[in-house]
């Protein structure tokens, strides 16, 4: 059970892709809950929302930079409290608009428009609202999870194909010509590609190709002969069974 489970040359590419579509149809789920989550809770606070006048407490012009150095558009927060109808005081920040902040000031009034039930559910006049995020995680989703989920649908496909010939194909004899390195890794390790040339019903001479790890490798070496299965229709598919 745990051998089936486990990475192997036969199975990456569906781990590979499986990996990206649970990571963007991760990123896809965040970023709909979220832009949902917002939609929702400022249409409460325009039906729901009680308004108030709070205190700016500070106001901040902050930027973020990457890993290069360059620095983002300044962003306009300030940290203000406000106490709710029905109950105790709530401190809070808030991104604001530029004209909003300039009319802003420190131990000036606010206006703060709060759930009555959940006061920690609230919006200041001026409020950026960050659309950015979600689309961005939106996009990155669906982007990612497509690729993964098409990478799975072809290792699947592949996969079965691969079945159905061992099980059904015609069988003949084959001769390794080459070993060596592939250009697929798993856990650091390269995987070895072994080459092989056999002849058809036809007598026509075909070539093939299949990745091994290391450890099943070792046990060819070039010149030997094993055995493959291919589809008679369209010889260019076949599958390495090796020793019967």
């Amino acid at each position: 059970m745990i051998g089936a489970i486990e990475m192997n040359p036969k199975n990456f590419w569906f781990w590979f892709g499986g990996i990206w579509l649970v990571v963007g149809t991760i990123f896809l789920v965040v970023g709909v809950s979220v832009g949902v989550y917002r939609s929702q809770l400022n249409d409460r606070l325009d039906k729901e929302g009680r308004t108030v006048d709070g205190i700016v407490l500070t106001k901040e012009i902050y930027t973020t930079s990457n890993k290069r150095g360059s620095r983002s558009s300044p962003s306009y927060r300030v940290a203000f409290r406000f106490v709710p109808r029905e109950g105790e005081m709530v401190r809070g920040t808030a991104d604001v608009t530029t004209e909003e902040w300039d009319l802003l000031e420190e131990r000036g009034p606010i206006q703060v428009t709060y759930l009555p039930e959940r006061p920690q559910s609230y919006r200041v006049t001026g409020q950026s609202q960050d659309v950015l995020l979600p689309i961005i995680f939106g996009v990155v989703g669906g982007v990612v999870g497509s690729i993964g989920g098409f990478i799975v649908y072809n290792a699947v496909g592949k996969r079965k194909r691969e079945k159905e010939l061992s099980r059904t194909g015609v069988t003949a004899e084959a001769t390794i010509t080459d070993i060596g390195p592939s250009y697929l890794r798993i856990k650091g390790v390269s995987q070895i590609k072994v080459s092989y040339h056999f002849q058809d019903g036809r007598g026509q001479t075909r070539e093939g190709s299949c990745t091994m790890s290391p450890e099943v490798a070792g046990n060819w070496s070039p010149g030997q002969k094993g055995q493959v299965r291919y589809d008679p229709r369209k010889p260019t598919a076949n599958v390495w069974i090796g020793n019967a």
